[in-house]
């Protein structure tokens, strides 16, 4: 099988775990992207919560992803990494810090 051939039905995978994710997620994302980084050998999601920590947590309790929180400048990163069907994704979300 050919790179290509390969890479593309990594791509079809990962869009088919997308689809399954989006379908019996409870708290469904305001984006979704498949990523295929040149560093990357398979494609990975990620996954949008609009100023929704508590989105992200549930996500990663569902999904199974290990959720953490780190201070970007003025706001608080919330970000759950995992792995669905074999295909890793990245559940995140942005939140500015109060005053």
């Amino acid at each position: 099988m050919s790179y290509d051939q390969t890479r593309r039905e990594a791509y079809v995978a990962a869009v088919a775990a997308a689809g399954r994710i989006v379908a019996t997620a409870e708290a469904v994302p305001t984006s979704l992207d498949v990523e295929f980084l040149s560093s990357d050998d398979q494609p990975s999601l990620r996954l949008y919560f609009h100023l929704d920590v508590a989105a992200v947590e549930q996500f990663a309790k569902q999904f199974g992803g290990c959720c953490t929180s780190e201070v970007q400048g003025a706001s608080d990163y919330t970000s759950a990494l995992g792995e669905f069907e074999g295909v890793g994704f990245t559940a995140w979300t942005l939140v500015e810090r109060a005053a």
